[in-house]
């Protein structure tokens, strides 16, 4: 296959060539239209009954649920008493009305808990109509039209948070790539020394982000698409372009310098290196493709964008680049310094420099004579950088998240310190089998709101027994018998047919242990004869999240492992070097897990990264991550293993010699790459989003690790003990 496919692009360069260019100028042109059809919604498992409630709620109680908070504080000192601030809050209200569905306030209501403790501000709920995504859209417009001379007016809520998310998103893309492309640029030609070199991998990678956005963009028209996935697309993009464009680049020369022909370079470079890059690009898609196995649209929607931009980099490393490398041959050491020019100008002269033994042998070398202090140290030092991930505690995204002095932000945390608003109220939806303001009803659901009420951690709830002040059943039975208009507005706003809405108020944070058990309370309430309930809500979703990650994370590793394994062994043909890999990626893998908790939940580093420590991440993460850096994990295993099995096969089976020259030939090609891919993840880890500093991180001490103990330390070691048993495998799978 790829010989045929070397044979392919040697005829055929420069139209293949020139199909990429007029792919990618149309690829710009479509998958650049990607971003408005991002999901912004939350991250919450679509099929839990917490989903459900969101779900009903959003379809039945239009009138009585809030996508976006309006804070209103006046220049002057003035109190929400005052003439001119009612005046002026009524008018913008009344401004806005053709944008939202409806609006509460303190001068509507007349309830006190839109007035803040000082007396000096207030606020007002606004319904927004349409999809998360147009709510978000909605919140630009809004915000102009509610610009005061009189009023601080500022915009807050749930639309707001996801629509200042989505800015910040994209600003941190901007300034990532603009960061990672001109380090990226230096770094490449230090590596390949020649500026023509240097220029391919960059090439590759913006047409593996192109591509991949191209690609994602169709996928939108089947799927949802988190608006975070598009950071995952352009790291995964650039940051596999690039290492397999090293690899392929690297091979290449050495096969041009060795045969001095570039048809047979190409032919000999596609049989090794492409068969190697293939391997290793099948190996990172079915790692994100396992996060398939979750029913959370957030992790699934990474997963098809993260699998994209592999897809479109492996295409490209097999296609585009051999065919730019064809047509070039001896120029790709033009404009080179150092070793490349020396040995362009050896190629020149007909002879060929003698290789010398690089670090790497030598480190190998040491490694193997040390072999067992060496595996006990490297392992002491990685279980120990992971024992932090013990005391994990998670939770999900919240405002917070966002960066000190965000408008939407700053609107939460007034609500909190003025308003005690917690924010994530526990929503119960109450169905009864018959009309619920019959007298039988509104007592069955007195007792139910009143057994609430009993529960520890609960401080209020929000119902239509809670809002006329009464003290017995029989008060509420005489208030809905005969409604008045104030009743039939409230009950227009909290009943919807036979389902009425209580939201339950609590003390503490939302992920907090005593809360989540609060939740399991509620749902087991006994209810009244007929009655059906469900519980959602901010603390209800994490629950649900939390249980659904719990129940289906076996299922991913298992997913995980199979597939890993069965890409190692046809690559290696041994039992051995798959569970090898995987058992030291699972290693490396909990040293940055351990790191990921010791700064983003304890707080260690915060200022370095300005970000507000909430003592926990984010529950979807460590799953992310673990797919996504167990992929690369193994991708350098394939670079290596290859190599090293090569060598194996072609020397009459030295292990040790296969080793140590498996060493030679990629350590270099390894560790450069590591610090490639360790430049573009970090560019991430600088933006203001945790969730996305907190992959970045993850990703970026993973690639480390292992770069420069897994493949570089622990590999050689374990090989060196094992010896011919590496490549052990029953008799009938060898070949």
């Amino acid at each position: 296959m790829f010989t045929k496919l070397g044979n392919l692009i040697n005829r055929h360069s420069g139209k293949v060539l020139i199909s990429s260019i007029i792919f990618i100028i149309f690829a710009g042109w479509y998958g650049f239209g990607v971003f408005p059809k991002l999901s912004k919604g939350d991250l919450a498992d679509r099929n839990s009954e917490s989903s459900s409630v969101v779900s009903d709620v959003r379809a039945n109680f239009s009138k009585g649920v809030a996508g976006v908070v309006v804070l209103f504080r006046a220049h002057d000192g003035q109190t929400v008493d005052s003439p001119e601030f009612k005046q002026e809050v009524n008018r913008l209200l009344d401004k806005v009305k053709p944008d939202i569905t409806s609006a509460a306030s303190y001068y509507s209501t007349g309830s006190k808990q839109f007035v803040s403790s000082d007396l000096k501000s207030t606020y007002a709920a606004l319904v927004v109509p349409g999809t998360e995504n147009q709510q978000v859209d909605k919140v630009a417009v809004l915000r102009e039209a509610l610009k005061s001379n009189v009023l601080d007016v500022s915009v807050g809520g749930q639309a707001a948070v996801n629509a200042d998310v989505s800015k910040q998103i994209n600003k941190d893309l901007s300034k990532a790539e603009a960061v990672s492309f001109s380090f990226l640029a230096i770094l490449l030609v230090i590596v390949f020394r020649s500026a023509i070199a240097a220029l391919l991998p960059l090439f590759l990678g913006g047409f593996a982000i192109v591509g991949a956005f191209f690609v994602t963009r169709l996928l939108t028209n089947f799927t949802t698409i988190s608006q975070y996935s598009i950071n995952i697309i352009t790291l995964l993009g650039l940051g596999l372009a690039i290492d397999y464009s090293l690899f392929m680049v690297s091979r290449f020369r050495e096969e041009l310098h060795a045969s001095r022909d570039a048809s047979q370079a190409i032919k000999r470079t596609m049989e090794t290196a492409g068969h190697t890059v293939f391997f290793s690009g099948l190996t990172v898609i079915a790692s994100l493709l396992c996060l398939q196995v979750f029913p959370v649209d957030f992790l699934r929607s990474m997963s098809w964008g993260g699998a994209a931009a592999v897809f479109v980099a492996l295409i490209a490393a097999m296609l585009v680049l051999p065919a730019i490398l064809r047509l070039l041959g001896i120029r790709i050491d033009a404009l080179s310094f150092g070793n490349a020019r020396r040995n362009a100008r050896a190629f020149k002269e007909g002879h060929t420099l003698k290789e010398q033994q690089s670090i790497w042998y030598k480190t190998g070398k040491l490694v193997m004579r040390f072999r067992w202090v060496s595996i006990v140290v490297s392992i002491f030092i990685l279980l120990a950088a992971g024992l932090p991930f013990l005391s994990a505690h998670f939770s999900t995204p919240d405002y917070r998240g966002l960066p000190s002095g965000s408008e939407s932000r700053l609107v939460s945390e007034k609500l909190m310190s003025d308003f005690n608003d917690t924010g994530a109220p526990i929503r119960m939806l109450y169905t009864t089998p018959d009309s619920i303001t019959k007298p039988a009803q509104i007592a069955a659901l007195y007792d139910f709101v009143q057994n609430i009420h009993r529960l520890p951690h609960v401080t209020g709830t929000s119902s239509i027994i809670d809002l006329h002040g009464a003290v017995s059943v029989r008060q509420y039975q005489a208030i809905y018998a005969m409604p008045n208009l104030r009743t039939q507005e409230e009950l227009s706003q909290r009943v919807n047919g036979n389902t009425t809405l209580i939201d339950v108020k609590y003390k503490g944070n939302l992920d907090a242990p005593e809360i989540q058990q609060l939740v399991e309370q509620l749902r087991s309430l006994p209810t009244p004869s007929g009655v059906q309930v469900k519980t959602g809500g901010g603390p209800a979703i994490l629950h649900d999240l939390l249980a659904t990650l719990k129940h289906y994370i076996p299922y991913g590793l298992l997913a995980l492992g199979t597939a890993l394994f069965l890409l190692l062994f046809l690559l290696s043909r041994s039992f051995i070097i798959p569970l090898q890999a995987i058992v030291l990626s699972i290693l490396s893998l909990g040293a940055a897990f351990g790191a990921l908790v010791w700064v983003f939940q304890d707080g260690h580093w915060a200022n370095v990264f300005d970000l507000t420590p909430t003592g926990s991440i984010d529950a979807t993460m460590p799953v992310l991550i673990f797919a996504i850096a167990f992929g690369l994990s193994v991708d350098y295993s394939v670079f290596l293993y290859s190599r090293i099995k090569e060598q194996y096969d072609s020397n009459g089976g030295d292990n040790k010699d296969a080793v140590l020259t498996g060493l030679q030939k990629t350590g270099s090609i390894i560790t450069s790459a590591a610090a490639l891919l360790f430049v573009v993840v970090s560019a991430f880890a600088t933006g203001r989003i945790p969730l996305m500093q907190q992959i970045g991180v993850g990703l970026a001490l993973t690639v480390l690790i292992d770069a420069f103990i897994i493949r570089m330390v622990l590999v050689p070691a374990l090989m060196s003990i094992l010896g011919r048993a590496n490549w052990w495998a029953p008799k009938i799978f060898r070949r």
